[in-house]
């Protein structure tokens, strides 16, 4: 199911205002939601995931995830550290049978938190996984997340820690 939630969320929150009656309004709003980012080995910027984080990760790649904002007219995006997976996991030896993803989580601008909530520091760490081992595995096992029914992902290392980007919200006066 998550791999047919992120692409419809990403394509609705990417139509803007083009045929959209009521693009005005639309404009004032948007979702806060984490976003999904990967670089291939060898790669130095990332790609939006067109699937959720359910399918099998090539070792040497670094898969990002950035809690952001996106609406009509405003989309806060990927990790803002570049990917890197040499210098993530110089430090990790690489185990026979495994694979090594390297891992970029950020927590998006204090604007977007919700009310009364505190985003943790960005971090990035590298992770040794068996090698059939997906995204979702690799958060599992690097830090603590939850997700909804379908598979969404709606926290990661507690935050945030009850909303799961299901509702319009309006956007953040820091970001207009």
């Amino acid at each position: 199911m998550l791999k047919k939630v992120i692409p419809i969320l990403l394509m609705t929150l990417s139509m803007g205002s083009l045929g959209n009656p009521n693009a005005h309004a639309a404009s004032d709003t948007g979702y806060r939601y984490w976003g999904y980012y990967q670089a291939k080995p060898g790669e130095s910027k990332w790609t939006t995931a067109m699937t959720g984080p359910t399918v099998n990760i090539p070792d040497g790649s670094v898969e990002g995830f950035a809690f952001t904002f996106a609406g009509d007219v405003i989309n806060t995006g990927a990790p803002k550290v570049a990917p890197n997976f040499e210098g993530i996991c110089s430090g990790t030896p690489a185990v026979a049978g495994s694979k090594r993803v390297a891992l970029v989580v950020e927590f998006g601008p204090k604007v977007i938190a919700p009310k009364g909530e505190k985003a943790p520091k960005a971090f990035s760490k590298c992770v040794v996984l068996p090698m059939k081992a997906t995204g979702f595995d690799l958060l599992n096992k690097a830090t603590k997340i939850r997700s909804n029914a379908s598979g969404m992902i709606c926290s990661i290392a507690a935050f945030p820690k009850k909303e799961c980007s299901e509702k319009a919200i309006k956007t953040p006066a820091g970001l207009k």
